[in-house]
């Protein structure tokens, strides 16, 4: 009982976070108040914007299915000293802070030469499957991935998110109608509550401990289809966010 009673109370929050949400792109499309080039930009938000509720319900495994490896599959003694559990996320934090001064200076580098921004995001979907695929051949091969290893996978997945998230706030307050900027800078934090929500039901209801690598599998498939699905639209999103990106 209890179990069916949180999953009606997630889906619940989920209902009305996605209400919410499509009562804001529905008046930014819908009102008089907003002008034919506002409401072209939202529209070619909207496809990426369900990409980073995608992309957040894949991510959020960090902390759930990279934390169960972590605990139980890592060898995490070094000299004699365990590792905590803890500074497994906290590995991906410092890698974030090595890296989002590098990955900016690129993009500064590049200047006009740099992917647009529906490409960045389909990179980093393409970047976020090849770090969950990593687990597939120790865990079918019944090895434990060693630390090394397992940092070097979550640089990947740190670079995944820089590929997107500062990205995706960057983009929201370009592309936000004058009298809107801040709200649809709120709208674009909503997607990682949609996603987070989505990858703990995800996670509940898909991985099995017996079966980890299925669950590592799906998750490599599902950033692949979503990369290669936008992949596709880039064309068109970049046609309608010319004079923004």
């Amino acid at each position: 009982f209890k179990a069916a009673h949180d999953l009606a109370v997630r889906a619940i929050k989920q209902g009305i976070k996605a209400v919410v949400v499509l009562s804001y792109f529905g008046w930014m499309l819908g009102s008089p108040g907003f002008s034919a080039t506002e409401k072209r930009h939202v529209r070619a938000w909207i496809p990426l914007f369900l990409v980073c509720c995608m992309f957040w319900m894949l991510w959020g495994q960090v902390f759930t299915a990279l934390v169960v490896y972590f605990d139980e599959v890592v060898p995490r003694v070094i000299y004699g000293f365990e590792v905590p559990v803890a500074w497994g996320a906290s590995m991906q934090c410092i890698w974030m802070i090595f890296l989002s001064g590098a990955i900016a200076s690129l993009w500064t580098r590049l200047g006009k030469r740099q992917p647009g921004t529906p490409m960045k995001f389909v990179l980093s979907l393409f970047v976020l499957a090849a770090g969950y695929y990593c687990f597939v051949p120790y865990i079918k091969a019944g090895e434990p991935m060693s630390m090394l290893v397992f940092v070097g996978v979550l640089f990947l997945i740190t670079v995944a998110e820089l590929l997107i998230s500062p990205i995706a706030i960057s983009l929201a307050t370009k592309i936000a109608p004058a009298s809107f900027r801040t709200q649809m800078v709120a709208v674009n934090f909503l997607s990682l509550s949609l996603g987070f929500t989505a990858g703990g039901v995800l996670f509940d209801a898909h991985y099995n401990k017996e079966a980890a690598a299925d669950f590592y599998i799906e998750l490599t498939v599902i950033s692949l289809v979503c990369a290669v699905a936008l992949l596709v639209l880039v064309p068109v999103l970049n046609r309608m966010l010319k004079d923004v990106d």
